[in-house]
């Protein structure tokens, strides 16, 4: 037997979305988003999902160092590193009966302008924390 909650809310939303099947890299959801009410910046994000939230956080940081190689030409220690400095991780949903758990990875897109944030952390030491040690 499930039991569970969920939160409901009636609005109108526009949503676009573009299948892209020229990034082969792209194995979970990724999406756009922009906090209007805060800075307005925008924030490339992918995600993980699995039954653990270890794996899941893993898995969405692994598929965002896959974008950041991919469609920014940053060798992979590098994309770890603006991960570990700049990157936000979020918690999406948790799926009682499924056991999922959907984690997102978060990078602001001025990090990934040539002229952004990017280039000015480039040349700071990061401390890359336990959690992702296995990445």
């Amino acid at each position: 037997m499930a039991v569970g909650t969920a939160i409901e809310t009636p609005m109108e939303v526009t949503v676009r979305l573009t299948v892209r099947k020229d990034r082969p890299f792209t194995k979970t959801p990724h999406f756009q988003t922009y906090r209007p009410n805060v800075s307005n910046d925008e924030f490339y994000c992918t995600t993980g999902i699995d039954s653990d939230i270890r794996a899941a956080t893993r898995s969405a940081v692994r598929n965002m160092i896959d974008v950041l190689e991919a469609e920014f030409e940053m060798d992979r220690v590098s994309a770890y590193m603006l991960c570990s400095v700049a990157g936000d991780l979020r918690m999406h949903e948790v799926v009682s009966s499924l056991r999922a758990l959907c984690v997102s990875s978060e990078i602001c897109s001025d990090y990934t302008s040539p002229s952004g944030r990017y280039a000015k952390l480039c040349c700071k030491p990061s401390f890359l924390g336990f959690f992702f040690s296995t990445i």
